[in-house]
């Protein structure tokens, strides 16, 4: 119950994460108040305390399917666009597994 609140405080920096943000503070409090229903119930009316319960636990497991699936969905990939230079490489061609080592030439001897 208390795992969203310290989740929605995680995510206070960061934009992305904004809208969970604001619907994890909504259900800790949410899921709190319904395990007091709960536990209240199961004293009063016995009758209603498995709709009670059942409640309480759909709401804590909403949150886990919903931060699960905002964890699974793929990352932007701008960054990495961003990062990547576009331009040619100055040395040339490069050889078999070595990035930016030009490939030795057949156009002459070696120099020494």
């Amino acid at each position: 119950m208390l795992a969203p609140l310290v989740f929605a405080e995680a995510f206070r920096d960061d934009p992305q994460w904004q809208g969970l943000r604001r619907y994890s503070q909504i259900s800790a409090p949410l899921s709190f108040g319904l395990f007091v229903l709960y536990l209240f119930s199961s004293s009063i009316s016995p009758g209603w305390a498995g709709l009670y319960q059942r409640v309480f636990t759909t709401a804590v497991l909403t949150w886990i399917v919903v931060l699960g699936a905002r964890l699974a969905r793929p990352r932007p990939r701008h960054n990495l666009i961003r990062s990547r230079s576009a331009a040619p490489c100055p040395t040339g061609p490069t050889g078999p597994g070595r990035r930016g080592q030009p490939q030795p030439t057949t156009d002459g001897p070696p120099n020494q």
